[in-house]
């Protein structure tokens, strides 16, 4: 079995996302920016060879450069005393790419020209014309030749393991199952409600007239609900909340997904009755519980292929670590990188 989320896992693992780099500078960047000239030398420096093929400086910094500004794209930058570790670990992969590139030479496999000019294409298509994605591909340290000739040697790279690893892997449905048996925690749904509501927006720090005439806004809703009209209609017309267009509706929610004093009001609620108005951070509401949806367990047959998925990531994971140290052990490699504490 070849799903669509392993084999983004595997591409994941070989390429680091050109889009979540967009806008994401690290370390490297401007260390070398700062060393000038200089930066130019080191950067042709052997770290490392493999079967007589040498890994630079440059290609390091440059493959650092590009997960780092991925993990800050993520939330998760790295400091300074995190970088050994991350040189070491970066090292170690561009030794692995550089086996499974030559593995995959020697069963001339390659990426199409087609396939790979489809992935740059679709780089350069997140911005709005050809000069600002050149202009990224430059911050990036890249011409589109060299970033188009980097792709397809990865895209060669992937088609190596997905005919060497991947397509070894299946997952039997006892596994499924019995992951499924094991782990009821992962697939318990807490009690929740559906419903919908009108916001009149209330700032913060607005004054005492401000506020009124927001309850007031609402306290005509009321009449209007009384005397028959339709509350999703009313909600269209006055809500300033984004699910005013569907009419106020929310869609089913837990208790934690909302803040409290909404939450609160929709749980109390029988089906089918509005709230009073209720003041949140965000100002005053009318809600309407539609239904509620007591807890349950999501059945087996809802999760099983996401189930299988990720245990064939596991799988992958372990196998690809397994391939590369069968290469490892049968290949030349040098590895002149200085060790952490004497690198500057």
């Amino acid at each position: 079995m070849r799903t669509r989320r392993v084999k983004q896992w595997v591409m994941g693992l070989l390429v680091t996302s050109l889009l979540l780099l967009a806008g994401g500078f690290s370390w490297a960047a401007e260390e070398a920016a700062k060393e000038g000239g200089g930066a130019a030398e080191k950067s042709k420096e052997v770290v490392a060879k493999v079967n007589g093929v040498a890994i630079t400086e440059g290609e390091l910094e440059q493959e650092m450069t590009m997960v780092s500004g991925r993990l800050m794209q993520m939330g998760r930058p790295v400091g300074k005393e995190q970088m050994p570790a991350l040189r070491k670990n970066m090292l170690e992969q561009l030794i692995a790419w550089e086996l499974f590139y030559q593995e995959a030479q020697k069963q001339k496999l390659e990426a199409s020209d087609e396939t790979v000019a489809e992935s740059v294409n679709r780089f350069k298509g997140q911005f709005e014309n050809e000069k600002e994605a050149e202009a990224q591909m430059a911050k990036m340290g890249f011409s589109e030749e060299e970033m188009t000739s980097m792709t397809k040697r990865k895209m060669t790279i992937q088609a190596l393991l997905e005919k060497e690893v991947v397509q070894k892997i299946s997952v039997s449905d006892a596994e499924i199952k019995d992951y499924y048996d094991k782990n009821p925690q992962y697939f318990e749904k807490p009690d929740m409600v559906q419903a919908s509501h009108i916001l009149i927006k209330v700032p913060a720090d607005a004054d005492e007239e401000t506020k009124a005439a927001a309850r007031k806004k609402l306290e005509t809703a009321q009449e209007r609900l009384k005397k028959g009209e339709d509350f999703g209609a009313i909600a269209k017309e006055i809500s300033e909340c984004p699910s005013a267009k569907n009419g106020g509706d929310l869609g089913p929610f837990p208790a934690d997904k909302m803040v409290k004093p909404f939450s609160d009001a929709a749980f109390a609620l029988e089906p089918g009755n509005v709230s009073g108005i209720v003041e949140t951070q965000f100002g005053y509401h009318l809600i309407r519980t539609v239904e509620k949806i007591p807890a349950s367990k999501v059945s087996f047959e809802e999760v099983k292929d996401r189930i299988g998925e990720f245990l064939k990531e596991q799988k992958v994971q372990k196998a690809l670590e397994v391939y590369a140290g069968e290469l490892m052990a049968k290949a030349d490699i040098e590895r002149t990188e200085k060790k952490p504490d004497q690198v500057q």
